[in-house]
């Protein structure tokens, strides 16, 4: 399963662009070792997407490439059979909702809901892990899926 920011690191990786705020070499490898990977699971029609992951990818897109490209991920996942889109269900956004408060109080979820939606998706469908590269985050969530009863999933940075 695909997050947010490797995917847009896979993004920018296809199109040569530099990172926004460190441009150094390190970062650029960094960016190429995440993006590799994950072109491989793309390709192969392997990975599976959140919607919660296109929405928010669309919410940051910058331009008609941006846009484009977004739309043939979607296009692409959504032929597989069976389709690689996976949606949120109503007990997945009740269960964030409880799982947010319970870890973090009367907070804002903005910040958190999409994180926490795609792992009690992954849970949902036994997928083991979850590729990030925000993966303190995914980990909070996914030991508080163990505590609910609900599979393990693991968060690491694509290799």
């Amino acid at each position: 399963m695909l997050d947010t920011s490797v995917l847009a690191i896979y993004l920018r990786v296809q199109r040569g662009e530099r990172p926004d705020a460190m441009s150094s070499q390190k970062r650029r490898q960094r960016d190429r070792h995440i993006a590799t990977p994950v072109a491989r699971k793309l390709a192969t029609g392997r990975a599976f997407l959140p919607s919660p992951v296109l929405m928010e990818l669309l919410v940051g897109a910058r331009s008609r490439e941006d846009h484009a490209d977004i739309a043939l991920i979607r296009r692409n996942a959504k032929r597989a059979v069976p389709s690689r889109i996976l949606t949120p269900t109503e007990e997945d956004w009740t269960l964030a909702g409880s799982m947010i408060h319970r870890c973090l109080g009367n907070v804002s979820p903005s910040s958190h809901i999409i994180d926490c939606l795609v792992t009690i998706t992954a849970a949902r469908i036994h997928c083991p892990v979850v590729w990030t590269d925000n993966v303190k985050d995914f980990t909070r969530w996914a030991d508080e899926l163990v505590r609910q009863s609900l599979p393990r999933v693991r968060a690491e940075r694509p290799t």
